[in-house]
């Protein structure tokens, strides 16, 4: 199986969501073997950003605790760096893009499906 380094996984993720290119279209122009690893890395992206398209180290992943956020700890929005701000900004149209193409994929996925039905029902 083939490990691909973060600045690659994210130049695919990025592909499909500010270019508007299909899973497919990314996947012929960036040679990859399947879509299926293309959907993982969005899944990822959006689910915890670019820190998750690293490569896991060691043979098993075990699930992380979650972090107990003090709130007084917490950066404000106005305590944040304007650098901060704007991967805030670019994390969260990421995650806007991926949540409209996955609705787009179900919507479509739906219609294809009740397309079929209405195909076998007249048979």
């Amino acid at each position: 199986m083939a490990e691909f380094n973060v600045e690659f996984k994210l130049k695919v993720v990025l592909s499909v969501l500010n270019e508007r290119s299909s899973l497919g279209e990314a996947q012929k122009f960036h040679n990859l073997r399947s879509k299926t690893v293309i959907i993982n890395w969005l899944r990822q992206y959006e689910k915890d950003g670019i820190n998750s398209l690293q490569p896991k180290k060691g043979k098993y992943r075990f699930l992380k605790p979650k972090k107990q956020t003090d709130p007084e700890q917490a950066k404000t929005d106005k305590n944040k760096t304007q650098d901060e701000l704007l991967e805030e900004i670019a994390y969260l149209r990421a995650r806007v893009a991926v949540l409209k193409k996955r609705r787009s994929l179900r919507l479509e996925s739906e219609a294809n499906a009740q397309k079929h039905s209405l195909k076998s029902s007249q048979n």
